[in-house]
């Protein structure tokens, strides 16, 4: 997949939605895909591109936690 600005928008929107809802912070999303913070936090920010293996590991781990949050119980909303 060729990354430009264009093919990262949504991500980047999925991203500040993923914070919002889980209270997470960028240094521990950071962390936990071994992205520097300053990139990361830059990105969600639409001031700079993530390479293509940093965007991956990204959305692997976004998709993980979101999978995982969906079987929590406390998590579904009735």
């Amino acid at each position: 997949m060729n990354h430009t600005i264009y093919n990262q928008v949504p991500m980047m929107g999925r991203t500040k939605q993923f914070i919002e809802k889980y209270g997470c912070k960028v240094k521990w999303i950071a962390k936990k895909t071994d992205i520097p913070v300053r990139r990361l936090s830059c990105w969600i920010n639409g001031n700079e591109l993530l390479y293509a293996h940093q965007f991956d590991r990204l959305k692997d781990f976004l998709d993980e936690y979101e999978q995982c949050m969906e079987n929590c119980s406390f998590m579904r909303e009735d």
